[in-house]
């Protein structure tokens, strides 16, 4: 099955703590990295490689482009969270926020709304639940899509540093505050927030270990297939898109893969 229900071991002292609704903060949450965006490839990596190649070159510059493609060839190997501090890094150091800016309002959501899961967006969407999205990724690449295209009511994501030269702001490249959102335990903190309520609904990708641990906080989980999240058919109609699309103006026609 595409989505099967998010099994975890028994423990009876956990099922009787949460089993109240005044437990539950009435609330979905999710990741966009590899849940509400199709898998392109089985390497998770390679998931939302292309969109920071968008954001390289119609943000910054082809040399930009380039050398984060020739990254390539020495990030496979690394840790997931080393490789995402290394291409955040030569995306956005020294990029003007104004320049990024543009590119989430008028480039990333023609890419990202061609790239919908349609099983997990029917979902989001029937769901009358308020939305919260949790993800390691810097937030600035998706928090416009998420909020005004999607109706996310928050997004937690990685902060980036921003320095102001001569009264232009740039980035760093480097993420501010405690570094790279740990999903759960950004989750955590998030509700320990709203008086310990726990989330009542969560979707998390299969092949995804953090978002195992990430959904298990939730009230009802899910699990959604990789092998199902790369299939070609599996994505929204045009006619179906939340909002109508903006005029793409950018210089790539295509989503690099």
């Amino acid at each position: 099955p595409s989505i099967t229900k998010y099994q975890e071991p028994p423990d009876k002292n956990r099922a009787c703590s949460v089993s109240s609704d005044h437990h539950h903060h009435h609330t979905l949450v999710c990741d966009i990295d590899g849940v509400l965006l199709r898998q392109h490839s089985s390497k998770h990596f390679h998931t939302f490689f292309p969109y920071f190649m968008l954001v390289a070159f119609e943000g910054g510059s082809i040399i930009r482009a380039i050398l984060l493609l020739l990254s390539c060839s020495f990030l496979w190997a690394l840790p997931q969270e080393t490789k995402l501090k290394i291409i955040s890094f030569i995306t956005f150091s020294g990029l003007r926020v104004k320049d990024m800016d543009n590119v989430s309002r008028s480039v990333l959501p023609k890419f990202f709304l061609e790239n919908l899961n349609l099983q997990v967006y029917d979902i989001w969407d029937r769901s009358s639940y308020s939305k919260v999205v949790f993800t390691s990724l810097p937030q600035v690449i998706v928090e416009m899509f998420l909020r005004e295209h999607l109706n996310a009511d928050d997004v937690v994501g990685t902060k980036l540093q921003e320095i102001e030269v001569m009264g232009r702001k740039f980035f760093t490249g480097l993420a501010s505050g405690s570094g790279f959102v740990v999903k759960h335990k950004s989750a955590k903190d998030y509700f320990l927030d709203n008086n310990n309520k726990k989330p009542a609904l969560g979707i998390g990708s299969s092949s995804s270990s953090q978002d195992h641990i990430f959904i298990s906080l939730c009230k009802e989980a899910y699990l959604w297939n990789e092998e199902e999240s790369m299939n070609k058919n599996n994505t929204l109609p045009r006619e179906r898109y939340p909002k109508p699309l903006i005029f793409h103006d950018g210089r790539l026609a295509f989503l690099p893969t």
